[in-house]
């Protein structure tokens, strides 16, 4: 409860609380409860970022559980409360405290949102593409170098290339048709306005990476504030809204970012709403933008129509058990029943109480008396 409140405050929630009592991961149960429970979370569409918290475990149980975060495939927040600090690995980050752990599920959860899942689940185009096997590119049209560098890195990192350190004509990254353009380089601004006061080289590099056939994703920056163009959303949603509908064009994924506030003259919620009703996907920040492009076209290499359709089927045959709505039998305290029953969920309450209030000796007595 502690730190699901915290992070709670923080914004966030949580999809599933299992407690498995402490004697789960004695050496005489193996922790046989917490292992079917970490299986359970890692198969549930709707959980990103697995929580596990224990008092110390018997050495080779924790071990074990350990070993076992390693398998699920999502990142685990792990606090074996009293233990010795661990460091780091693989998928897994070690905490002291229950803030400790808390926080640091926030963090990781920001950091790692934009999961297969969520992709498969809110990217409909995701399955047209699929079925296309030379659309695997991602192309990004930036205004901004900075950003545009970003996104160059955070593409290197998923294939592990190095930047070769030119980049000639505002090209941050040439690598696997995957192209990444900073069109404020003085090649694209020699007579004329930087694109983020005049936006109509953007627009018309927007039509032709549209009809490239390896492209899938178009990644958009939106910099806001004076001395920018006046409503940079409102000339590209029309752009986006135009080839997402016209059938001449292969479906294709927009992402955008915006970098600005309420208090730009543009004002941050009005470009928010315009790229988002195009059609657009719209995230919080460029490096979240980006990794929901190689998100994108991870989940193209990976895995083709036919598997991700599978892979969806076999998720929610695994998570059944923790999505279907419970039928619960209570025993003893009626409160509990009660609480359930505010949730709309099926109860039966059985009312029970130890013979002689749980005391031994006069149960013994009573059971004679009989």
């Amino acid at each position: 409860q502690e730190i699901s409140t915290i992070i709670s405050r923080k914004g966030y929630g949580i999809t599933q609380a299992i407690g498995t009592g402490g004697r789960d991961l004695s050496a005489q149960i193996g922790a046989a409860t917490a292992i079917e429970a970490l299986k359970l979370l890692a198969a549930d569409e709707d959980t990103d970022v697995i929580v596990f918290i224990s008092k110390p475990p018997a050495p080779e149980v924790r071990d074990k559980v350990i070993e076992t975060f390693k398998t699920l495939g999502k990142p685990v927040i792990a606090n074996f409360l009293g233990d010795k600090k661990r460091e780091n690995h693989d998928n897994v980050f070690y905490t002291h405290t229950l803030e400790d752990t808390a926080l640091k599920t926030v963090e990781i959860a920001e950091k790692y949102k934009i999961s297969e899942k969520n992709i498969r689940k809110e990217v409909k185009e995701v399955k047209d593409i699929a079925a296309n096997k030379g659309q695997r590119a991602i192309k990004g049209l930036y205004c901004g170098g900075t950003l545009a560098a970003e996104t160059g890195m955070i593409i290197r990192d998923y294939y592990g290339v190095e930047d070769i350190g030119s980049h000639e004509k505002g090209m941050m990254l040439h690598y696997n048709g995957h192209e990444i353009i900073d069109l404020g380089d003085d090649f694209y601004t020699q007579g004329r306005p930087h694109p983020m006061i005049d936006p109509g080289i953007r627009v018309d590099m927007v039509y032709e990476m549209a009809k490239r056939p390896e492209t899938a994703v178009i990644l958009l920056d939106n910099v806001i504030g004076y001395g920018g163009h006046e409503d940079m959303a409102g000339v590209f949603a029309p752009v986006i809204k135009e080839i997402k509908e016209d059938s001449t064009y292969k479906k294709i994924v927009f992402i955008a970012s915006i970098t600005g506030t309420e208090n730009d003259p543009q004002k941050y919620s009005e470009q928010y709403k315009k790229l988002k009703d195009s059609g657009a996907i719209v995230c919080e920040s460029n490096a979240q933008a980006t990794r929901m492009a190689v998100g994108i076209i991870k989940s193209l290499e990976k895995s083709g129509i036919n598997n991700i359709e599978t892979e969806e089927s076999s998720t929610k045959a695994k998570s059944d058990i923790i999505s279907t709505e419970p039928v619960i039998i209570n025993i003893g305290l009626g409160k509990f029943a009660e609480t359930v029953k505010k949730y709309n969920a099926k109860v039966i309450q059985y009312n029970w109480a130890p013979i002689a209030g749980g005391d031994k000796r006069l149960a013994e007595i009573l059971k004679k008396l009989r």
